[in-house]
């Protein structure tokens, strides 16, 4: 190898040998780091002098790189002190942005549209397709009735959705488009309950005007009445083999009605006023009434007779939802409270405590695990049916939520209101992030494949995945490494992977098969980061060994050959990256600086200066115009290369930077951080826009697919997530 090629770190004369400090992992984070070798590659923490004793952001320019000459005072270029174009538009859509999450995670839907829909149309970006994906698909909303919405329920396939109201008519929709299917006429007043039978081919209901009526629920055709007895069903309900209807009246009195023939099979007195709600138990051996006397029933179907009555309410109970073992019933009720009670033993489990009013409906998902309830304070609450604790508080209707019911896979939660409307919403609140879990340690590195389908990860278990993000299915697992893998890239044509490891070798990868293609061999130390040219056609890493200074190798990927090695920096290198149009490369380092490469000579174009912790992570814009730094100091920094001036400083995480990178389109830069958190920026004004939270530990990698519409990362909580998650997901 030439030794034209071979620099230290005296090339460099403004970066001092002494300003590399000590820097080692946080405490808390160093118990996870079972492999203790591994060099503090993502998570730094400053236990001595920050490396830039100046503590102001400059690049220092090499003239004449071949000379040696050491930059006169002229070369060293001192920042604005403000951003010439941080508009107040710029400033408010960030505000408002942020204003639309916080609204959203505070459960205030109605805030949150308001706030999103204010974003000026101009400014609007990744953020602001991801929260509308996100509001559309936890939120949606149904008008069509022209009275207040008194029953909702899903049909057994989910598809449809049957709603009566107070404007005498009930309704059927198309569960996914929110689209009108029938329109069922028949009442002289409100209705007051449906549902559909379990086949999904018939809706029976109920109103206010004492009549029970079954309906065909694909032609709309009513098909059976009955006549409502003493006062009007205020409530019904369908045996699970679809033979009988049972209804609760005014009266306090329960019938029960052969579905077929519309006769009256018997009629059961108890309740000392009226029944509210009725329910069969799924096994249909039993029904459970609710009743404005403040207890609940269970009556034998066979005998009518009343089995217990469990009770606990001090005032009326509105609504009851029974599990599908049996053993459990859940009951709202007027005195502001949600009970859940154990069938077998006459015993209440649960109170559950948290709206503002009284509890006018409620439903179990169908796997047990979550309730939702509505309220006059018209708000729907979802709790933990097993702890009881409040998960989520939505807002959204603006006036009392008289019915809720969870779709038959429990993803969804339907609400109607006296607003006149019904809501849709996510069940789920993550459905825009698909997770991907499989790796058996940390994940150390992340990639899109080009043609935007596949996701790349390494981990610290010593495995490559290949995943597919359409299934969220795991491909391919690649072995090979004896250490862990602490970076990866995907080559320009999507057929190679290269990785870094700790076993100090890097190498290639068929992405199809996952056969070994070449072994690199050099690196003294760990190494630490990857990348590849835009031709594909080269390979820069970086690597380092505690105090000792770092070492890039730039690879020919063809022939395997060491195409030479620069040693510049003061402390072991941790990232690396190819400018796009292939002249630059820029490696970052443990001593807080930044170096620009040529790529032809090897000789140093730039020095960045200004951080006051390690580099922990760059990339360049796609333009080639910028770049843009993470550090352990815990901020961001966005650097002109046409004046090497730093154009902004990003604060808004509270752990070190382990991962930046640019939108496609340069618009954004999203960062990933030890805080766990991460975050998408707009590089033009400095502004934080979005927080995406998810991972439980430290966030190593954060990148954008290919069209801009999705990012992927990896954590030390061993999972890849891929955020803006298509609806099919």
């Amino acid at each position: 190898m030439p030794s034209d090629y071979q620099t230290s770190a005296s090339d460099s004369p403004r970066v001092d040998q002494k300003r590399s400090a000590r820097i080692g992992l946080p405490v808390s984070v160093g118990i996870l780091l079972t492999l203790s070798g591994i060099v503090g590659v993502w998570i730094v923490v400053r236990q001595s002098e920050p490396p830039n004793q100046r503590g102001d952001s400059t690049a220092v320019v090499d003239r004449m790189a071949s000379t040696g000459m050491a930059p006169s005072d002229e070369d060293v270029v001192s920042p604005p002190d403000e951003p010439g174009y941080k508009t107040d538009e710029q400033r408010v859509y960030a505000e408002q942005i942020m204003a639309a999450q916080r609204a959203w995670e505070l459960g205030d839907v109605a805030m949150a549209w308001e706030s999103l829909d204010a974003c000026a149309a101009y400014l609007r970006g990744w953020e602001y397709d991801f929260l509308l994906a996100l509001f559309n698909r936890n939120q949606r909303t149904i008008r069509g009735h022209a009275g207040s919405v008194s029953i909702v329920a899903f049909s057994p396939d989910g598809e449809r959705i049957v709603s009566g109201s107070g404007d005498m008519t009930l309704k059927v929709w198309d569960a996914v488009r929110g689209r009108q299917i029938l329109t069922l006429n028949g009442y002289s007043s409100g209705v007051s309950n449906a549902a559909f039978s379990t086949d999904g081919l018939q809706i029976v209901s109920s109103s206010e005007d004492g009549n029970v009526k079954i309906w065909d629920s694909l032609s709309g055709r009513e098909i059976l009445n009955f006549d409502g007895r003493k006062g009007s069903a205020s409530s019904v309900a369908v045996s699970p083999d679809g033979r009988y209807v049972t209804g609760g009246g005014e009266d306090g009195t329960l019938t029960v009605w052969n579905a077929m023939t519309g006769a009256e099979m018997f009629v059961a007195i108890g309740h000392a006023a009226s029944i509210t709600n009725v329910r069969f138990a799924p096994h249909g051996r039993w029904i459970v009434s609710g009743s404005s006397d403040g207890t609940l029933r269970i009556w034998d179907v066979e005998s009518g007779r009343s089995r217990s009555t469990p009770h606990g309410h001090r005032n009326e109970v509105n609504a009851i939802a029974v599990s599908l073992d049996g053993r459990r019933i859940i009951s709202a009720g007027g005195d502001n409270t949600v009970r859940v009670w154990d069938v077998e033993n006459d015993r209440e489990l649960l109170i559950l405590k948290g709206h503002d009013g009284p509890v006018l409906s409620v439903a179990l998902s169908p796997d047990g695990r979550q309730i939702v309830s509505g309220g006059l304070d018209t708000t729907v609450c979802l709790w933990d049916a097993v702890s009881g604790r409040k998960l989520r508080s939505l807002k959204g209707h603006a006036g009392p939520v008289l019915s809720v019911a969870f779709s038959p896979d429990g993803g969804r939660v339907a609400s109607g209101s006296t607003d006149r409307t019904i809501k849709l919403w996510e069940a789920d609140r993550d459905q825009q992030t698909l997770t991907l879990a499989g790796h058996a340690d940390a994940v150390g590195g992340t990639a899109f494949h080009p043609d935007g389908r596949h996701v790349v990860s390494g981990g610290w278990d010593r495995t490559l995945k290949v995943w597919e993000i359409e299934s969220g299915r795991e491909t391919l697992t690649i072995k090979g490494h004896t250490g862990s893998i602490t970076s990866m890239a995907c080559s320009p044509d999507g057929q190679t992977v290269v990785s870094g490891s700790e076993d100090g070798t890097v190498r290639l990868w068929d992405a199809e098969n996952g056969r070994e293609k070449l072994i690199l061999k050099g690196h003294i130390g760990f190494v630490t980061s990857v990348a590849f040219s835009p031709d594909g056609r080269r390979v820069v890493s970086g690597s380092g060994w505690n105090d000792e200074p770092g070492e890039v190798k730039v690879w020919d990927v063809k022939s395997g050959r060491e195409v030479f090695t620069l040693k510049a920096h003061g402390g072991y290198v941790t990232c690396v990256a190819f400018s796009p149009d292939g002249r630059n490369y820029l490696t970052g380092s443990r001593d807080g600086t930044l170096i620009l490469w040529d790529t032809q000579s090897g000789r140093k174009s730039a020095t960045f200066l200004g951080h006051t912790d390690a580099v922990m992570s760059a990339a360049f814009s796609p333009d080639g115009r910028s770049i843009v730094s993470g550090s352990a100091d815990k901020t961001l920094k966005v650097w002109d290369l046409a004046s090497y001036h730093e154009m902004h400083t990003l604060r808004a995480h509270f752990g070190a930077i382990l991962s930046v990178a640019f939108s496609p389109d340069g618009s954004r830069i999203v960062s990933g951080s030890l805080d766990k958190m991460i975050k998408i920026w707009d590089p033009k004004c400095g502004q934080s826009l979005l927080t995406l939270n998810g991972h439980t530990l430290p966030v190593t990698s954060v990148m954008f697919s290919p069209d801009g519409r999705r990012i992927v990362s990896g954590s030390f909580d061993q999972t890849v997530k891929v955020w803006g998650a298509p609806v099919s997901w």
